[in-house]
């Protein structure tokens, strides 16, 4: 019985796509890819190109403006609340990252060159360089993503230059690095399996959480334009952002669907479980049961009990 309650209610979680856009501001799509419109036009806050953004637990927007060198903070429904960052330790800001201790983390493509960690909440910058110790200098971080990985290294970096970075997510200490084919965005599954878009080559690469060579999971052709953001969505499909689409890939690299019309970076709303048909069909079986006990109930003493149908049946009404 336990059972088959677990498998009528259980149902996957979903969560809204936000896509940033450049100069296009940020676009905002449902689970399945429909379009609910502009989230952030163009001008909101001083918005003037989008590109990374966050989105808190409580579904607060952290978004950087990459002409104005800001993080802008928004609500979930788009509204301004105010300039969270700016200054010389996030100058240029491009990827932005919840992670280590809920802090948002930057990818600062200025003159600094850093990872800079921010205190979500008050926007001051806690530490301007996060990240130290790589051999290979970070030129121009910008796309970065925590996740669980190996133990210590759930942290990576892509940066302009041409490299990836793995760095210790609490201590910022690196990891590793390596020069790759003009490396994008960046995201981790649930089993610690790194992906990566190469924007030359137009393709995916897969890093096995358990060390060893990548291998190629998504080719060449496999979707149109350029690759731009990665990011594993609640429902484990990997999500793909290009100049033209968002494309979803399972994590085997099969094509499942493609919407909109492309972005920079993405990230998600905080998901929810998604109403399913088992947890439709429990609420039929007690309704049914409901009225069954009142039919049966009404045969044996409708003088006893004479409201209960009317509750039951008032229980049962869809509206």
């Amino acid at each position: 019985m336990r059972a088959l309650f677990f498998l009528l209610l259980t149902s996957p979680a979903f969560a809204d796509v936000i896509v940033t856009q450049g100069a296009l501001g940020v676009a905002h799509y449902t689970n399945d890819g429909v379009s609910l419109g502009t989230l952030i036009a163009p001008g909101t806050g001083g918005l003037s190109n989008a590109r990374g953004v966050a989105v808190s637990p409580a579904g607060d927007l952290y978004i950087s403006d990459f002409a104005n060198d800001n993080i802008l903070k928004f609500s979930a429904a788009g509204v301004f609340q105010g300039i969270l960052a700016s200054g010389a330790n996030v100058d240029v800001p491009l990827g932005l990252a919840l992670g280590t201790g809920g802090d948002l983390f930057v990818a600062s493509a200025g003159a600094v060159s850093n990872i800079a960690r921010v205190d979500p909440n008050t926007g001051t910058v806690t530490n301007p360089s996060f990240t130290f110790g790589n051999a290979l200098a970070l030129g121009g971080p910008q796309y970065l993503t925590f996740g669980p990985g190996p133990a210590g290294s759930n942290l990576a970096v892509t940066d302009i230059a041409g490299h990836l970075f793995r760095f210790d997510a609490v201590t910022g200490a690196s990891i590793s690095s390596g020069t790759f084919d003009n490396p994008v965005g960046v995201a981790f599954d649930s089993a610690g399996d790194l992906f990566m878009a190469q924007r030359i080559s137009n393709n995916v690469l897969k890093f096995p959480a358990g060390g060893g060579a990548p291998s190629i999971v998504i080719p060449m052709g496999a979707f149109s334009g350029q690759p731009a953001d990665l990011a594993i969505g609640p429902d484990g499909l990997l999500y793909l952002a290009a100049t033209n689409a968002i494309y979803r890939f399972d994590i085997n690299g099969v094509l499942v669907d493609s919407f909109g019309t492309g972005g920079r970076y993405l990230a998600f709303t905080p998901s929810v479980p998604e109403p399913s048909t088992g947890l439709l069909l429990l609420a039929a079986l007690v309704c049914f049961a409901s009225l069954r006990g009142c039919y049966r109930s009404f045969n044996r003493s409708v003088l006893r009990e004479p409201r209960r149908c009317g509750i039951a049946a008032a229980h049962c009404r869809w509206s």
